[in-house]
């Protein structure tokens, strides 16, 4: 997926910190883990080991690795050893559904250019998050929160980009010192191909911005020139979620806003969101936001 994709996507995420915190331990055993988010960790101090897929990667000051949601991994370090850590579980996702981080080629461990300002960053977020709940702090946090983000992925990207190049590098040297034919490296090859991801992006962009068009498979099947079943099989397969779904997901949070922030009647609502029957408007509202439209409305 090419940069402008990703930006798009970007613009349409939300950041949820889990857990956070900066510990200070000697030694560390998380052995056989799996994190029901994903996971960062950023060693201030010491050293540390991570396994993962059968590799293996050594921490050390100012490193960083990342730890995919569901995937088994090891975080250790020797018992004898001091050491700092400042981490934190997170989601990156697009209409609370998609999660954006896959479509990221992350590196697991990585060294972050500017400790300096990582750290002063993540233990500002800290700072903000023992705060008071008033709306100002809930703002500043979580700007902050976006703010180490960033810091993470671009350091994260430039590692991983020039990771690329130099195994380019290393590839064309020994061909050309061995004869052997061009050929694509690993990193390349597992990298997603714009010709398949390119025309989803673009459905899922439609999604996001909802602007009137009809989004029925049927009529995107005609738009993209794309089977419609294959359409829904590998928009799942991309991005979690069918486009039907997503859609419908997408309506009914939009409907949730409108009733609680606008004097819309709820029949004005369902019509708006798509629906000729408030009934069945209702019964759909209530089985993804778990209540019925108008005790929203009354906010009981």
């Amino acid at each position: 997926m090419n940069g402008n994709g990703l930006a798009s996507l970007v613009q349409h995420a939300r950041l949820h910190i889990h857990e956070f915190n900066v510990h200070e331990l000697f030694g560390l055993s998380q052995r056989n883990r799996r994190l029901l988010h994903h996971g960062m960790s950023y060693l201030q101090e010491g050293t540390a080991t991570v396994r993962m897929d059968g590799k293996e990667w050594v921490m050390r000051p100012g490193s960083v690795a990342l730890f995919p949601a569901g995937v088994l991994h090891d975080h250790i370090a020797p018992p004898h050893v001091h050491c700092v850590f400042l981490w934190w579980n997170y989601e990156f996702r697009i209409a609370d559904t998609v999660d954006l981080m896959r479509f990221f080629p992350m590196p697991t461990v990585f060294d972050m250019p500017q400790t300096d300002v990582f750290e002063a960053s993540f233990r500002q977020y800290v700072s903000l998050a023992e705060t008071s709940e008033q709306p100002a702090s809930l703002v500043m946090r979580q700007a902050k929160a976006l703010e180490v983000m960033a810091i993470i992925l671009d350091a994260a990207m430039r590692y991983q980009s020039e990771s690329i190049r130099s195994e380019s590098i290393r590839s064309e040297s020994t061909r050309q010192a061995s004869g052997i034919l061009p050929h694509m490296t690993p990193q390349e090859s597992s990298r997603p191909s714009a010709t398949i991801t390119e025309p989803f992006l673009g459905i899922l962009g439609e999604l996001l911005e909802d602007a009137g068009e009809d989004l029925s498979l049927t009529a995107l099947s005609r738009r993209y020139n794309l089977n419609p079943t294959y359409i829904s099989n590998r928009f799942r397969m991309l991005f979690g979620i069918t486009p039907d779904r997503l859609h419908r997901r997408m309506v009914l949070d939009r409907a949730a806003a409108r009733l609680q922030h606008s004097g819309m009647s709820i029949r004005e609502v369902a019509e708006l969101s798509g629906y000729a029957d408030e009934a069945a408007f209702s019964k759909a509202f209530q089985r993804q936001h778990g209540i019925p439209p108008g005790r929203l409305r009354s906010g009981g």
